[in-house]
């Protein structure tokens, strides 16, 4: 039985992140974070779609217009 005990260990020492997708507002966190490090974000709309599909496993269309919309107003 010590293998079953074993494994349980193992799942509770995942992060209590929720998986899934980030939400936007977690992702413009992270990409501010990211422009205050010195790091950029894409300046063409595809490539910063690609960027953040990439990035954040985000395929919500809607959050990505969203984000691209505040990453112009930056």
């Amino acid at each position: 039985g010590s293998h079953m005990q074993e494994s349980f260990k193992k799942q509770e020492k995942t992060p209590k992140t929720p998986k899934g997708p980030s939400s936007v507002e977690d992702i413009k966190a992270k990409m501010q974070a990211s422009i205050e490090k010195g790091g950029s974000l894409p300046k063409v709309e595809a490539k910063f779609i690609n960027y953040v599909k990439n990035c954040f496993r985000m395929t919500d269309q809607e959050a990505i217009q969203d984000l691209w919309q505040w990453r112009k107003s930056l």
